[in-house]
């Protein structure tokens, strides 16, 4: 933990979350302001439906894999995220999946999953809708062929207001809108139970030793190591289809 609380400070210090895009002339970057502004955790808390997303590399006309994706966020004892997603598999049917996040000391709006997984919670009203920026990469840098944007919603459809609002969110993250693919939501995948405040055991916890985050940090090819990591959890999501 101690590296932790040294290495990521001045990752952030030296700018290396910054994310460039090329725009005409010009690079896009992404403000980092937001990470100065505290998070109210205890109304961020609830139900959150998915109704779009962005992965860099998935073209405007790809078909989403999932449908149906929603997400409860909790707040544990010791203040880190309880999230439980759930999500409709080929529209044969669902599948739930609890995970423990901890949040980082540096900014109440950053997350980690997975050990690599990076979530900044770039823009939220906490009442409908929210923008999450998501980095597969963020143990070493976050460049924007591992980044990926979240758009979750309280509602499953969001009204045309607030994806006006969103839209703009996206745009100052580098992100061009028009390539959010939209995610349908026709049943419920997370509550079928009726108890959508009962949390599950959670199955992959981050926290980590000093000696284990160390050896992370000197792996030579984290890039392939996520890549494998996400072909292992398709195949995983075709097991259970079948």
């Amino acid at each position: 933990m101690e590296l932790f609380k040294v290495i990521l400070p001045s990752i952030l210090f030296f700018g290396l979350w910054t994310t460039l895009v090329s725009s005409g002339s010009a690079p896009c970057i992404m403000s980092t302001d937001f990470l100065e502004e505290e998070l109210d955790k205890d109304k961020f808390q609830g139900k959150w439906y998915m109704t779009s997303w962005y992965y860099h590399g998935t073209g405007k006309s790809d078909a989403p894999l999932l449908e149906n994706v929603q997400s409860l966020y909790q707040l544990t004892d010791d203040g880190n995220w309880n999230i439980t997603y759930g999500a409709g598999i080929m529209e044969n049917m669902c599948f739930k999946n609890p995970v423990e996040a901890m949040i980082d000391k540096s900014s109440t709006r950053m997350m980690w999953i997975f050990n690599f997984h990076l979530h900044e919670i770039v823009s939220t009203d906490y009442q409908t809708y929210a923008v999450i920026y998501q980095c597969l990469d963020g143990m070493t840098y976050c460049v924007h062929d591992s980044t990926q944007i979240a758009i979750l919603s309280r509602k499953p459809q969001p009204s045309a207001e607030t994806q006006d609002v969103v839209r703009k969110a996206v745009r100052n993250s580098c992100v061009d809108p028009d390539l959010l693919i939209e995610v349908s939501q026709t049943k419920n995948c997370l509550c079928d139970d009726g108890n959508q405040h009962k949390p599950l055991q959670p199955r992959h916890v981050m926290i980590q030793t000093s000696q284990q985050l160390k050896r992370t940090y000197m792996r030579q090819d984290v890039r392939r190591s996520v890549q494998v990591f996400c072909v292992r959890k398709k195949m995983t999501l075709f097991q259970l289809k079948k």
